[in-house]
């Protein structure tokens, strides 16, 4: 989870010059940063990606590569799973971005995925291991009951084609589940995250809790019409240290859309954290996208400003560990930039209303880890080369590439890397963003301690 590029215009205000390549399967295009009387970027990419929105700020523009496009698409169908792996065979052969396949023989691979599908194996299991030979990120299946399925479904739910195919309530996968992430130790779960002001969170789950049985509380993707998106009550059985006995939470299973989810979790995470006598802001990116309908960062930070919550703190430590990527340098643009503008509007019959804006010394700390992915990871790359904020944390997850959303005839997905991406000449696929500051991360039995987030609060008071 966590790995989404998405298709939302970005820019971030720099004066110093900037080096910015884009390559995909046909084209390729380059700019050394000329003004916008220059070169239109706007033109340049819908010509390159067809359907992307790009606006300018100053001197710096990064759009982000991204395709959604939709194969056909039929929410109960039942195609057998020999078709659905050739399926996946052609659309990576056609799509994918080194037209080469990075040397690989490509039909040999397809056959002999085909072989261990006919020999027992589940075509998850050889579809994504055919597709790991590429060696890539943003490049998987995922079957119709993944969760990242229901995320990719609503942030690309108004891309051409899919608008389409999505357009009935029914068809539109949800998000179920009670609100947690999980990662595995030596064939145990334990919890990773928690999503603020989930039933999980409600319940009294803590991140580093094994989970002996979930009780069906796990995210996964159900349609409208399972009659498990309905919302039901479910006990989950834990232990808190290794030797201790097990204990059971009781706990609501909701399902809803997947951005409104991670969107509503990211406005229950902003708060206030009094730390050694300093005031600081806090909030997690849940999803790094913001958009009007749903919400997001940028979008929490601007009303956070206005209505006060966030009035005279004294530093500010964005949590960049989230479930889906696509944003972030909105935030940096709009709050942190070098020379900030001032921004003031007056409506017809009122008087001049300032835009929202964060004060030009407050600083920033951004938690950064393996979660952290895709757009984020540009956001981490330019906050730290240009001295915007501190990371702390661990490594990104080093996957910085666009891709390609088609939705498959058994209900399921196929997420193809279509263009590549190098900022200041860096590119950031395979290799990630080193934190300023390193930490452990999530620990299993951790008793709900995060040291990211620990020692993230002790610098902002610090600074």
């Amino acid at each position: 989870m966590g790995f989404f590029l998405a298709p939302d215009p970005v820019t971030f205000t720099e004066h110093k010059e900037c080096d910015l390549s884009l390559v995909t399967r046909r084209h390729k295009a380059r700019t050394d940063c000329p003004s916008t009387d220059e070169f239109d970027w706007r033109l340049a990419v819908r010509r390159i990606f067809g359907q992307l929105e790009c606006r300018f700020h100053l001197k710096m523009q990064i759009p982000l590569l991204v395709l959604a496009s939709v194969g056909a698409y039929a929410a109960h169908a039942e195609d057998g799973s020999k078709r659905t792996l050739e399926t996946i065979c052609t659309l990576t052969s056609s799509l994918y971005v080194d037209a080469a396949m990075n040397g690989l023989d490509w039909g040999a691979l397809c056959s002999r995925a085909e072989q261990r599908l006919e020999s027992g194996t589940p075509l998850t299991v050889a579809a994504n291991e055919l597709l790991a030979e590429l060696e890539v990120s943003h490049t998987r299946y995922f079957a119709p009951s993944d969760p990242a399925l229901a995320i990719l479904a609503a942030v690309y739910r108004e891309a051409p084609n899919l608008k389409d195919a999505l357009a009935q309530d029914d068809s539109m996968p949800l998000l179920r589940g009670a609100g947690f992430t999980t990662f595995d130790v030596g064939g145990s779960r334990f919890v990773d995250s928690i999503l603020d002001g989930s039933p999980a969170q409600v319940a009294g789950l803590r991140i580093g809790d094994e989970i002996i049985d979930d009780g069906g509380a796990a995210f996964r993707a159900v349609l409208p019409t399972d009659p498990t998106a309905k919302a039901f009550e479910t006990e989950i059985v834990i232990r808190r240290q290794e030797s201790a006995a097990q204990q059971t939470l009781v706990t609501q299973v909701v399902s809803a859309n997947a951005l409104a989810v991670l969107s509503d979790a990211t406005e229950n995470s902003l708060r206030i954290v009094e730390h050694r006598g300093r005031r600081i802001g806090y909030m997690r990116g849940w999803t790094m996208l913001s958009r009007d309908d749903f919400g997001g960062p940028r979008i929490v930070l601007e009303h956070a400003i206005s209505d006060g919550r966030l009035a005279e703190i004294d530093a500010l430590v964005f949590d960049a560990r989230g479930l889906v990527g696509g944003g972030g340098m909105d935030v940096l643009d709009r709050f942190f930039a070098p020379s900030n503008l001032s921004l003031s509007f007056m409506p017809r019959g009122s008087d001049w209303v300032e835009a929202p804006s964060m004060p030009d010394d407050t600083p920033l700390v951004i938690i950064i880890g393996d979660q952290t992915r895709s757009a984020a990871e540009i956001m981490a790359y330019i906050a730290k080369e240009h001295d915007l904020a501190t990371l702390v944390g661990q490594k990104t997850a080093g996957a910085v590439v666009g891709g390609r959303l088609e939705l498959l005839q058994n209900g399921g997905g196929l997420y193809i890397a279509v263009g590549r991406l190098r900022i200041e000449g860096a590119e950031l696929e395979g290799v990630g963003v080193l934190p300023d500051i390193e930490t452990d991360r999530v620990q299993p039995f951790g008793n709900g301690i995060d040291p990211a987030y620990e020692r993230a609060l002790e610098l902002a008071a610090e600074i």
